[in-house]
């Protein structure tokens, strides 16, 4: 089976204004492009311009807008989406901040504060792209910390016809994902879910090492860690480990991958790379099942599960979360606290 993530409106952390001018707009920063590279046959990004430049042309990177009915199927969601939730971009008191875990995620990735001088940082991102024309008169932007592209992008799979595939969220969004499975039923707040019960496995990949330069995180070296014989056996594997629960084969192969992820880095990344940005992250790939999930006013979620149910013999929706472990990485609490 294909290993498939879904980065969609939500699924970059930020986005580089510093080099806008090269593209004609923003380029989108990924907090864990190596786990994605590793862990999947197949990176499906909405459109060009939520991809890094230099990622674009590779063979398992591809775009919705560029298969048939487009226009007409993203227009259904993008309008169900809006019409639900109209909040725009500012603080909606159902959620918690998602600027404390951007911010954070933030500084690690560029390695500069939060606050910055734009003349003499090497990148000036912000958390939402430019507006994109995906349709005509219809413009949408990219942002880790809208809730609506959270919901747009939960809508995509179904509509599109790609159910098999984990959708891409980051530091910032996490909030949202908290909201879903913490908010009760009944709640006024959280205008957002049904009754739910969640069940979650997580892969924990340890620590992979991630680059960035002003072109995006990739370059042809980070082949031979995809490539290598161990890890395509293990991406047909994964699934079905975790779908069995078998956490000591599951833990095993965390270990595997990392010690290989470390010893390539060694060995070729540093060679190569010596002049891009290495941060490090605390990969998680985290696969949940939410039975009974249902947005009022769109119902779209029970849709996909009960047709999930009826595939499957199981109902499940499915996410990868690659986010950083601010407790592990010990980012001072001081910056978790600045001001947006």
């Amino acid at each position: 089976m294909t290993r498939r993530a879904l980065v969609g409106l939500s699924g970059p952390l930020a986005y580089d204004y510093k080099v806008a001018g090269k593209m004609g707009y923003p380029q989108p920063l990924l907090e864990d492009s190596l786990g994605l590279i590793v862990f999947y046959d197949e990176i499906v990004f909405l459109c060009p311009e939520l991809c890094p430049w230099n990622m674009r042309e590779l063979e398992y990177v591809k775009f919705l807008s560029e298969t048939p009915d487009f226009d007409v199927r993203f227009h259904n969601i993008y309008m169900e989406a809006r019409n639900y939730y109209e909040v725009g971009d500012y603080r909606d008191r159902n959620f918690r901040d998602p600027f404390i875990g951007y911010r954070a995620a933030l500084k690690l990735m560029t390695g500069q504060p939060y606050r910055i001088d734009p003349r003499a940082a090497d990148f000036i991102p912000d958390n939402h792209g430019g507006g994109v024309e995906l349709l005509t008169g219809l413009k949408a932007a990219g942002s880790s910390t809208w809730f609506r592209n959270v919901l747009i992008d939960w809508m995509i799979p179904h509509a599109f016809g790609i159910e098999n595939c984990d959708i891409v969220s980051n530091s910032a969004n996490q909030v949202y994902y908290e909201a879903l499975r913490q908010k009760s039923p009944t709640s006024q707040e959280s205008r957002l879910i049904g009754n739910q019960r969640r069940i979650k496995h997580q892969l924990v990949a340890g620590v992979l090492p991630n680059y960035l330069n002003s072109d995006g995180p990739y370059h042809p070296c980070l082949e031979e860690l995809r490539n290598h014989q161990y890890l395509e056996e293990a991406r047909s594997y994964i699934d079905e480990l975790i779908i069995e629960n078998q956490a000591d084969e599951i833990e095993k192969i965390c270990k595997n991958i990392t010690e290989l992820a470390h010893n390539i880095r060694d060995e070729v990344f540093t060679k190569h790379l010596s002049k891009s940005r290495e941060y490090w992250v605390y990969c998680k790939a985290a696969i949940a099942e939410l039975v009974g999930l249902f947005i009022p006013g769109i119902g779209l979620v029970t849709t996909v599960l009960e047709e999930c149910k009826a595939a499957r013999g199981r109902a499940r929706i499915r996410w990868a979360r690659f986010v950083t472990d601010i407790e592990k990485i010990k980012v001072q609490s001081e910056d978790a606290t600045i001001d947006q």
